[in-house]
Order: C-alpha cells, then structure tokens, then sequence
C-alpha cells in the first residue's frame, strides 16, 4: 500500500517527473540514481496557488512505467546544479521505499529496529541501517544521531552505542550502522 503521494509532473503537455510528495516535500525520480530527490523549488511551487507545473496523482503501476520508460531522465552537462543536487543522498528517497507495495511504513521500521534492540543482549551488535560504497559520511551521520538520541526510536532506548562497518554483500560495498544497548543500561 502507498502511504506518499506519488504524483506526475506536466510542464503544459510535457510530462517532466515522476515525483512523490512526502511531509510537504517534493522529490523528483532521478534514473540515474534510482532515487527520489528533494527538489526545494518544485517543493514551493507546490504550495503556490499560481502554480505553473500541473500535478495528477498516480497508481504504483503507472508510475513504475513512467520510470520504466526513462521519464525524469536529464542532460547532465545542461543541468550541473541539478546533478549536483541529486549526488547528495542526504534527502533522497530510494524508489522502492515509495512503490513497493508490501515495503513497511517509517514507523514499522522504527518500531523493528526498536524491539530487535530491546530484545539483544547489552553488547550485541544489531543492523539499523546499510548505506551503499561512497556513503560513510552519511552512515557515520546516522550512527551519531542513533548515538545521540536524536531518533525517537533511538531516545527511547538511549543510551545506545553505534559503530559503523563497512562490509561486501554479493561482490557489493556497503557501511553497515549497527547499534548495541550499553552495559549501564542493565548492569
């Protein structure tokens, strides 16, 4: 079940992305990153009663075929600023987190994360999250915010250790966040 609004985005005629509105926010699919990003000016227009771009909602099975068939993708060298935009994953949005049917919702992973640490030993290791290679700065961003509380499923556990490790799944490079409930928190 889609819980985001996924919309497509028509300049006149001219279909230009594939986007989902999330919290206010409007991110656009990128092909070339397989990622929604967010788009602050497409995000104020979206809120402007004037508003030049025109929105239609979209099934998951339209949009999937509307990604499919490469709509989104851009000139690289005609739109640096926008390449650039979307090299930051810090506000992207994997597709599948949007159009998988069965994916759970923010809250339900929250909430997994949440019992599998309440569950572990003080000390025992467990996965929170997995950046892909080239992403250890956002991982180490992550660890520091599971560390310092700043995640409510996280505060509710604090204090929580964190670490991140890298690792290769399927010949594949990624940084692994892994959390572990501290000794004072039971000792």
């Amino acid at each position: 079940m889609m819980t985001d609004n996924v919309l497509l985005v028509l300049e006149g005629d001219r279909e230009v992305w594939v986007a989902v509105e999330r919290g206010g926010r409007l991110f656009v699919y990128d092909p070339a990153t397989r990622h929604f990003h967010y788009h602050q000016a497409l995000s104020a227009e979206w809120f402007d009663p004037g508003r030049e771009m025109t929105y239609v909602s979209l099934s998951e099975e339209d949009a999937r075929a509307k990604i499919a068939a490469g709509l989104g993708t851009f000139d690289r060298r005609q739109l640096p600023e926008l390449a650039a935009a979307n090299a930051d994953f810090s506000n992207a949005i994997p597709v599948d987190e949007v159009l998988r049917p069965d994916a759970p919702s923010a809250r339900q992973v929250d909430l997994a994360r949440r019992r599998q640490l309440e569950t572990a030993a003080p000390g025992v290791w467990v996965t929170v999250k997995e950046y892909p290679a080239g992403k250890r700065s956002t991982a180490d961003v992550a660890a520091s915010d599971i560390r310092l509380g700043k995640l409510k499923w996280a505060r509710e556990l604090h204090p929580l250790e964190t670490r991140v490790v890298k690792d290769v799944v399927d010949g594949q490079e990624r940084f692994v966040v892994q959390a572990a409930k501290t000794q004072a928190q039971h000792g």
